[in-house]
């Protein structure tokens, strides 16, 4: 699975296709934590929806897991990379924040 850099630009539409494509599939979310270590935040949660308010430098993404109502919204402020991989039906996606660390939802 290759990263492929997503430009700022595309971001919205990008997301909208990727919502589409895997609502209501199982999804696992990867946030960082200080020390650059890693916990997951959900694991097997119902793949609701990505969405970005994108402006010029305070760019975030929204995702959103679990049952509609229910679930949880995990927001990156100050996104600067995003990056996409595809294996067969499975995607990932790493959100880089000015803050440091990656943010890995992986669906399918």
């Amino acid at each position: 699975m290759a990263n492929q850099e997503i430009p700022r630009d595309q971001w919205v539409t990008f997301f909208n296709s990727f919502s589409k494509r895997h609502y209501g599939q199982r999804a696992t979310l990867e946030v960082p934590t200080e020390g650059n270590g890693e916990k997951v935040e959900s694991r097997e949660a119902k793949f609701q929806e990505i969405s970005a308010d994108v402006k010029d430098r305070e760019s975030n993404i929204t995702i959103a897991l679990g049952e509609p109502g229910e679930g949880i919204r995990h927001i990156i402020s100050q996104v600067t990379h995003l990056k996409h991989s595809a294996d067969g039906g499975a995607e990932a996606i790493e959100i880089e924040g000015r803050e440091g660390g990656t943010t890995r939802l992986r669906v399918g």
